[in-house]
């Protein structure tokens, strides 16, 4: 049963949620339609007893539904941390290089606001004009 559940919300996630992530991001927006199929899966009721209407999963199961089970290779810590830690680089298999990186960093202000403090310890500047660095910033919010 397991297999079956986690399965069906893998193909959920791949064909109704992966193709508009970044908009549905950045937006902060939950499309009615999205919703109804959350419920339909049973996504909000998924740790309440059948008999009050839930699927009366074991806690264990829904930890796995809504963290997800590491994948090979992924890389499953906050961007700051991979830029700090290196993880980042190692995984992709470069190092950020003062002669030939130029870095985007884009979203979430916070997140932004910290990479930027991380990359600028290690002496990467913000690009300017008329002054090329290696950042360039925009804010979604």
């Amino acid at each position: 049963m397991e297999t079956e559940i986690l399965d069906a919300i893998d193909r959920w996630c791949e064909r109704e949620v992966a193709p508009h992530v970044m908009a549905l991001e950045h937006g902060d927006i939950w499309p009615e339609k999205m919703v109804a199929q959350m419920k339909a899966l049973g996504l909000f009721g998924a740790t309440i007893s059948p008999q009050y209407g839930g699927l009366g999963l074991p806690a264990g199961l829904y930890a796995r539904i809504v963290t997800r089970e590491p994948v090979p290779g992924a890389l499953r810590d906050r961007v700051t941390k991979l830029l700090a830690s290196g993880g980042l680089e190692e995984n992709v298999g470069l190092r950020l290089d003062h002669d030939r990186s130029r870095i985007m960093l884009c979203g979430n202000p916070e997140m932004v606001e910290d990479s930027r403090g991380i990359l600028t310890a290690r002496g990467f500047r913000i690009s300017r004009r008329g002054d090329p660095g290696h950042l360039a910033v925009e804010n979604y919010w």
